[in-house]
Order: structure tokens, then sequence, then C-alpha cells
């Protein structure tokens, strides 16, 4: 099943709803440099269009115009609408999603030319999801703590990112396009895997979790929110080219986690959905920072995976420990082509222009 034509998922929890950032007119690309469009302005520019360059058309000068496309630079002056669906066409293009009764898969094309298990989540926890009510009841006593992040988290998560990383469309306006992009492309893979593995939330096993948001429609397994807060958290880590002891690291992961966590806290995700969504976004993030960057030697991508009762995951937490202890499982690597391999020049591109944004 091809992840490539999924159009509307930007809105699904509005962290990606940032497309038109550059529209600043109520017409936003419709507009002309000086007011929004109308009947009166598109005869005015008419006349005045006739009344200056007269009747004949000169010999036009294409020296230099016309290759501009193939370079990806189009992507600078294209509608942000547009240009997010370049963007996660080309981040979706050589994944495929293989679903079975309770595990699926998601697949990407190795330097080979091979298709390649990225990503296993297995979701049979049976019983035990009676142990997991459990710690999601026992998390409602941080309500108090937490009850504006878990509120704002709702639609936002990129600013609990921005506290430590200057996040923002005037400091760092690629960044930003290059993270939309692939939230977008996050969603679709999650939206896969929510469709192929439902699990029941936490409020439709027990009435006495009582949520403090709303529940949302679909499957608890695996949540969107941990898929989408550790792409973020591991994609900017690559994009900085953090060190891994180094603080900046982190604080990313950690935020990453309290997110995953408060979404237990709220009485809408079980602990093992996070763990599940922790290792998808990992792997996302993996990915398609090897398809993005520049260069021509394959680059080394760990294959990774959940299954609940492999180490008794089921009957944890989640924490920074516990992901910590699910990355290092990981053994299998798959060798993924670079941009200058693959030839995605919109990736190559975006990614060269957020990355001069950081030092």
């Amino acid at each position: 099943m091809a992840l490539t034509n999924h159009t509307n998922h930007t809105n699904h929890t509005n962290h990606t709803n940032h497309t038109n950032h550059t529209n600043h007119t109520s017409s936003g690309d419709m507009a002309t440099a000086g007011s929004p469009t109308s009947p009166l302005l598109s005869q005015a520019l008419a006349m005045a269009g006739d009344g200056v360059s007269g009747a004949t058309l000169q010999n036009p000068d294409l020296t230099g115009v016309l290759p501009e496309a193939m370079r990806g630079e189009d992507l600078e002056k294209m509608n942000p609408a547009h240009r997010q669906t370049v963007l996660r066409h080309e981040l979706l293009k050589d994944l495929s999603f293989k679903p079975t009764a309770n595990i699926a898969e998601l697949k990407a094309i190795d330097n080979a030319g091979d298709e390649k298990t990225l990503v296993t989540l297995d979701r049979r926890v049976g019983d035990d999801y009676k142990h997991q009510l459990g710690l999601v009841f026992a998390a409602s006593q941080n309500r108090p703590d937490r009850m504006s992040e878990m509120f704002v988290q709702q639609t936002d998560i990129l600013s609990f990112f921005g506290l430590n990383a200057q996040l923002g469309y005037v400091r760092k306006p690629w960044t930003m396009v290059l993270i939309d992009a692939v939230l977008a492309a996050a969603i679709d893979v999650h939206t896969q895997f929510k469709h192929a593995l439902p699990v029941l939330r936490p409020v439709e096993l027990s009435p006495q979790i009582n949520p403090v948001i709303q529940t949302p429609s679909h499957s608890s397994f695996p949540s969107g929110h941990a898929t989408e807060a550790f792409v973020v958290a591991q994609l900017l880590t690559r994009l900085r080219e953090l060190a891994e002891d180094s603080l900046a690291k982190s604080n990313l992961l950690q935020h990453a986690v309290r997110i995953a966590q408060n979404r237990t806290v709220a009485g809408v995700h079980y602990p093992v959905d996070n763990m599940a969504g922790s290792m998808l976004g990992t792997a996302l993030a993996d990915y398609f920072s090897a398809i993005s960057q520049p260069g021509v030697a394959p680059v080394a991508v760990p294959k990774r995976s959940f299954k609940p009762s492999a180490e008794k995951d089921h009957l944890k937490n989640f924490t920074l420990t516990i992901y910590t202890e699910l990355l290092n499982r990981m053994a299998t690597k798959l060798q993924i082509a670079p941009t200058n391999q693959t030839k995605k020049q919109p990736l190559n591109w975006i990614w060269s222009q957020a990355r001069s944004e950081w030092p």
C-alpha cells in the first residue's frame, strides 16, 4: 500500500497547520504586490499593461531560466501549501505499508533497490491492558501540574520544542518548512498504523478514567502525538548535528517524552501507545534525515520495532529510560541511499536551506 496519495492530513492535530505563513494578505497567493485581487484591479492591470508593452511580443531571452525548476530552487517561490505537497510526496514515495492481523510494517527501499522493513509495530497486549489502565488511572494524579500543557498540546507541540531551539518563521523559516512537511508525512504514516491496528481508548475500557480532554475518535495505538513529538525531536537533533551527550539533545528528547506522557495523564492514551509512537517517530526521523541530506555514501538507518510482550514492556510506564532501552535493542540496519543517489532534489534543497539556519 503506497503512502503518497494522502493529501489532507495536515489538520489531524493542527500541529502542521502553518502552511500559509507567507500569505500575509487576505487573498494570499492570489494577491498582487499592492492589493487583493478584484475585477477592477484586473481591468486596470490589463489597460496599463497594454499601454506600456504594446501589441507585439518581443523575442525573450530564456538563457539560464528554464533549468531553474530542475535545481529545486522553484520551491522558494512556491505557494507554501503546494511546496509542502511536493516535499511530503518526496518523503513518502519510497515507503510502503504492510499490515497483518496484529502487526504492521513500514518498508523502505534500500541502497540496492530492495524493499526492507524500516519499523514493525505489534499491538498485542491482551489482558494486560488491565495493567495499562491502572497506569493511566495512576497518571491522573499529575493533572493539576500538567493541565495547561495537556490543553495546549492538543493542537500545538512545536512551541514546546521552541523553548530550547529558537524555532519560528522569522528566525528559522526553512527549518519550519521542513518540520511542517515531515509532520505531514508522519501523520500520513501513523494514521495508516492506527487504521490497521485498532485499539480501544482507555475510557472505552473503564468509566473511571475520566479524560480531561476530548478523546479522539481514531485508534489509541500507536500514539500520534508521540510519533510527531519524536520525529520532531530526532529530526532537530540530526539537522543541528547535536552530539549524543549534548544538553540540547537531552532537552529535545525530554520534551518529546513529556508531550507523550501528557496524553496518558489526560486519560486518552496507554503508555504502550507512547512506546510504539516513539519508535515510529524515531524510525521516520532516521529515514527522512537519511534521504534528505546531500551525499553519495549510503546511510545506515536502524530497523526499529515495538513488541510489547518481548521485554514485558506492557507492564511498564513510558519514560526517557524506557525509550532509551527500546532504542538500544535495535541491531539490524538498512543501507539507505542519500539525496544525490536517489535524485530527490527538493529534499536536498530544503535540508540544505534549513541546515544553513543553524550554527
